[in-house]
């Protein structure tokens, strides 16, 4: 019987990915041996391995276009959360229509990216929890919004593909006050405290409430999954402005439980080498309006100075 070796690899490939948090099933690694991971995922010490420090001294000025994000505003409460031992995540339902589901183009992508799943990194207290870092400075959570390339069709099918996946983060930083649009998440994580267990929200969600009011200004770089396999098939776009939730919403993250009943906390993977790589900033202040907007100021100045 003749082996099909290209099929095969597809399949491992495959398999590797939905153990990940990509699609939050289970897997035999932890976040305790985070520095072993490439003794058995080689793949995690790559030479594009997320996360990253975003470092202004260093980050490269790019013209992109915003990023739009169609559908976001869909409220949708058949969302459900799942602890799966490495975080919690929401899945996006199955059988939802095809043009409701949300998706992310232009900002530079190279294709359209439909969403598959959001899922959270947080610490065991607000000094440490997101996975990307801002100046070096931590935030208390992280959110992922993780997208698939529909040119090829879906999301297992991606995943073979170095373009095959968008992934949005979102920091989270703790505030003074409740946030409303987080709650429906905030008491789905009563119901799944245990790994393993699940629960479908009891209110409507707009993932719009999720995202920071000013999107204009984000970093773009090339990049991996933050856990096993850490397959490099990722184009990462994180938002240079936080979301805030209360301290209240973020201690149900550190009530949850992983296998055997320790604490699921500091479920976050160290920030990882550039290794000659380029990051990208997207600032409402491009230099494409900046120049513009000095044409439109020189005359108006010389007019003035004529005026007097």
């Amino acid at each position: 019987m003749s082996v099909n070796w290209h099929c095969v690899s597809a399949l491992i490939t495959v398999a590797l990915v939905l153990t990940s948090d990509v699609r939050g099933e289970g897997a035999h690694w932890t976040y305790y041996g985070v520095e072993q991971w490439a003794e058995q995922y080689n793949q995690c010490e790559g030479k594009k391995q997320s996360p990253i420090n975003f470092d202004s001294a260093t980050v490269m000025a790019t013209n992109f276009q915003p990023l739009y994000m169609g559908n976001y505003d869909t409220a949708e409460k058949a969302m459900t959360l799942t602890n799966n031992g490495h975080t919690v995540l929401l899945s996006w339902p199955k059988n939802h229509a095809e043009y409701g589901v949300p998706y992310v183009k232009d900002g530079g992508l190279s294709s359209v990216f439909n969403l598959a799943q959001l899922h959270f990194h947080w610490g065991s207290d607000s000094t440490q929890g997101s996975e990307h870092t801002l100046q070096s400075k931590r935030f208390p959570a992280e959110i992922h919004f993780v997208h698939y390339n529909t040119k090829y069709g879906t999301f297992a099918n991606s995943t073979a593909h170095p373009d095959g996946l968008a992934v949005v983060g979102v920091f989270v930083k703790a505030g003074e006050y409740v946030n409303k649009a987080f709650q429906p998440i905030a008491d789905a994580m009563d119901d799944v405290i245990e790994e393993g267990s699940d629960s479908p929200l009891k209110m409507a969600l707009s993932l719009k409430d999720l995202l920071p009011v000013s999107r204009s200004k984000f970093y773009r770089y090339s990049g991996s999954l933050t856990t096993p396999g850490c397959q490099e098939i990722v184009t990462w776009t994180v938002f240079d402005t936080p979301i805030s939730v209360s301290e209240n919403q973020l201690s149900k993250f550190r009530r949850l439980k992983t296998d055997g009943g320790l604490p699921l906390v500091n479920n976050y993977r160290p920030v990882q080498k550039l290794q000659g790589r380029s990051v990208h900033v997207r600032s409402s202040a491009s230099p494409t309006a900046v120049m513009s907007l000095a044409y439109i100021l020189i005359p108006s100045v010389a007019l003035l100075s004529w005026a007097y």
